[in-house]
């Protein structure tokens, strides 16, 4: 649930469309790593919908703020609620309707409630794909990688004398020294393991945009 986090909202929706884009380009492009993946799918990305279920009465505090959210930001239509007759005729329109159960869950009399939404702007990433992908594109703009277990391990981060809070380089396990005009941690939830200021700066900022 994004909820009230529209910065994260609106991160996900500008990923996707990358993804997609590159779900396209994919195809007419085709990196060595991928083409030669046995019996792998050749995909980035499958906006095929994503479907919350419950099995009780009406949806979860969560969910209605979510469903809110999208209605702020003018993206109710992407929607659909399981118990919302104007959802479910708009599903059968748009063709999502097999979506909304796909299980049958109702039809077989498997539940006494069946609540829940159904996401159309969501999908399945192929996140190794997406990561091949994305260094065979820096690569194409001749940016350098240094991979391995050694070459490729940070150690540490250089500060900068002058600023502390200036980062100017990297040192690697192997012992070496990479200094930088910019330094950018993209390293998720471990950020912190580099970057001890950085935790708790999510709970900070989550009500901005």
């Amino acid at each position: 649930f994004y909820a009230d986090k529209i910065h994260y909202q609106k991160l996900a929706f500008e990923a996707s469309d990358i993804w997609e884009s590159w779900d396209r380009q994919v195809k007419l492009d085709t990196p060595r790593e991928i083409a030669n993946q046995p019996d792998a799918t050749k995909r980035i990305f499958d906006r095929c919908g994503i479907l919350r279920l419950d099995d009780v009465p009406g949806n979860p505090p969560e969910e209605k703020e979510n469903l809110k959210s999208f209605v702020r930001e003018n993206l109710r239509a992407t929607q659909y609620d399981l118990n919302d007759k104007d959802d479910v005729k708009r599903a059968k329109a748009t063709g999502w309707y097999t979506k909304l159960d796909p299980l049958g869950l109702r039809e077989r009399n498997k539940v006494n409630y069946l609540s829940g939404v159904l996401d159309s702007t969501g999908g399945l990433l192929y996140a190794s794909n997406a990561c091949i992908y994305c260094k065979y594109l820096c690569e194409k703009l001749n940016v350098k990688f240094i991979l391995g277990n050694e070459k490729g391990f940070i150690e540490e981060l250089i500060y900068s004398k002058d600023d502390p809070s200036l980062i100017t380089g990297i040192v690697t396990k192997d012992g070496k020294t990479h200094d930088a005009d910019l330094v950018i941690l993209a390293a998720g939830p471990w950020s912190t393991k580099f970057v001890p200021q950085l935790d708790g700066i999510n709970e900070a900022t989550s009500g901005t945009v």
